[in-house]
């Protein structure tokens, strides 16, 4: 794939496009490959750029900052599979924004469509104590290989990849097509492989592919895997495309017989290369939880997460569901180049920023200049959306707006110190953007009809999580009106904080009890007044 003139192809297709010789449905197609999808504004683009395990240099945050200010709404979005959205370009104006994004080091390309998305990997990678080397480099070199590749745009269904470093599993490997999890053994670095699963309306939990595998032939194990699932994946039934239904149809046995044999066709393949990255295997110190370890707090009213590196912390800062203003984007470049070792920020699964390897000393300057809202704890981070239907055209309900309003519930509520570790994560529909199956509180946007009119619904889903000892997905819980989503939210902390046991979490407190228990809480608000009652129960949260 040469990129460049790749764009100057689309170039031409958006001329076609706007001069009504490419159909809307073609378009779309060779739009979405590109990571660009039309917004609910007709005329108006989203586009999605990748940031291989969410790293993100000073340099190409002030790009993407500039970029925004420039052709997009002055915002950024950070995406729960660590890449950046660009909202409201204009489709004239979007090969010259792709222009501007590769001398930076920064693609479209994939970002969306049939095609080998982004390969996330836990955003403490290179620095996490508990990780037995790093994957970030990994997880570059399979982007590198298989980009490149024009098959990788031309699949079945998307393509995800994910790396973790340890099995705690930060970046949710046991729940995506392909996850990799790093494992050592006799000294020499590897990966436990697992196949399979995805999130979404029907999710599913990722079949152990391999014990162990030497990271060097992680390349190899992508492309064949890539390479079966272009082969085996539906491509007449787009809701039974993924590589999950593929696993299923033909039974995980069959599938690991042909990932051999395919594998031994893949390295007798002199075009598919090995991972040549020097081994840094370390010693762990133990297993931290997912991306919700406690932060300490240190100098300046910062919190921060100590790395294994001595002397070095990383800032964890709170975006908004996600979102940032452009100029923010630029300011937090400056303190990254400032302030960090790396002179880069990490974007999370969670929506946020990192501003990894500060030295300790550094941290009164970087305090001094810190926008306080970034930093300061807040019921919103505790909450994880996608962009929904205010913006995205497969959006039912608009998520973003019904977790503000549980937000501002929660706190009127007094409640806020029942939260803790716990992440409220919420879809706009049943296509998991938000990642609601592996929440402890899930929510995802439905729609019925009542009295003749259209009302906003969530179904609320709770227990999932991801640990060292796999993946579980969350319970349906029941199906409530957005507009009652708040109230249910605080019944159930509420009870949560008048039944938990001593140093019980949330996700305790629900294994521990009966399933008809918190259902119940849920249920008892699932009633839809008329309209002459309640006009509001017919319209969403903005």
């Amino acid at each position: 794939m040469d990129f460049t003139r790749d764009i100057e192809a689309f170039a031409k297709e958006v001329t076609g496009f706007s001069a009504g010789e490419i159909a809307p449905d073609v378009f779309k197609g060779l739009a979405a490959r590109r990571g660009i999808y039309e917004q609910r504004e007709s005329g108006t683009f989203m586009l999605r750029v990748r940031l291989t395990g969410g790293v993100l240099t000073a340099g190409q945050a002030r790009t993407l900052a500039e970029l925004s200010r420039s052709y997009a709404d002055g915002r950024i979005h950070v995406t729960t599979r660590q890449n950046i959205q660009l909202h409201g370009v204009r489709i004239g104006d979007t090969p010259g924004v792709m222009r501007r994004l590769l001398p930076a080091g920064l693609l479209c390309a994939g970002g969306g469509g049939n095609t080998m998305r982004t390969v996330v990997t836990c955003p403490y990678a290179g620095v996490c104590p508990s990780e037995l080397f790093d994957v970030t480099p990994y997880a570059q070199a399979v982007t590198d290989a298989l980009l490149l590749l024009a098959g990788s745009y031309t699949l079945p269904r998307k393509y995800k990849i994910a790396c973790s470093g340890c099995r705690a599993d930060c970046a949710l490997a046991r729940a995506t097509d392909l996850g990799c999890i790093a494992e050592v053994r006799n000294s020499v670095p590897g990966f436990r492989l697992y196949v399979g699963g995805g999130l979404g309306a029907q999710s599913r939990p990722a079949d152990l592919l391999q014990e162990w595998m030497p990271a060097s032939e992680l390349i190899r194990v992508a492309e064949t895997v890539r390479r079966l699932f272009d082969r085996l994946g539906d491509r007449t039934n787009r809701a039974r495309a993924r590589l999950r239904y593929a696993v299923e149809k033909i039974g995980f046995p069959a599938f690991h017989e042909r990932f051999e044999a395919e594998l031994d066709v893949v390295r007798n393949d002199a075009s598919v290369p090995v991972c040549n990255i020097p081994p840094l295997v370390r010693t762990p110190r133990g297993y931290h939880p997912p991306l919700a370890e406690s932060a300490t707090p240190a100098t300046g009213g910062l919190h921060v997460v100590r790395q294994h590196q001595p002397g070095l912390v990383s800032v964890p800062l709170h975006l908004p569901l996600g979102l940032l203003p452009a100029a923010d984007l630029t300011a937090l470049a400056g303190m990254a180049e400032a302030f960090s070792t790396e002179a880069g920020l990490r974007a999370t699964r969670d929506q946020n920023f990192i501003i990894r390897g500060v030295p300790e000393a550094e941290l009164p300057g970087l305090a001094n200049v810190m926008a306080p809202e970034l930093t300061t704890p807040c019921v919103l981070e505790h909450f994880v959306t996608c962009i929904g239907a205010t913006i995205c055209r497969s959006g039912i309900c608009g998520s973003p707006g019904v977790g503000r309003a549980a937000a501002l519930a929660i706190q009127e509520a007094g409640l806020s110190d029942t939260l803790n570790d716990l992440m409220i994560h919420v879809s706009g529909c049943p296509n998991a953007c938000g990642q609601h199956p592996m929440a402890a509180i899930g929510l995802s946007g439905s729609q019925v009809r009542h009295g003749g009119r259209s009302v906003p619904m969530y179904k609320v889903m709770l227990g999932g999580h991801d640990s060292e000892a796999g993946a579980v997905f969350s319970q349906p819980a029941g199906t409530l009106p957005a507009r009652a989503v708040p109230a249910a939210l605080v019944s159930l902390l509420q009870d949560y904080r008048n039944r938990r046991q001593a140093g019980e979490s949330f996700l305790q407190y629900v294994q521990r009890q009966e399933g008809a228990h918190c259902a119940g809480l849920i249920q008892a608000h699932q009633a839809i007044p008329s309209f002459e009652e309640s006009p509001e129960y017919y319209t969403d949260w903005k």
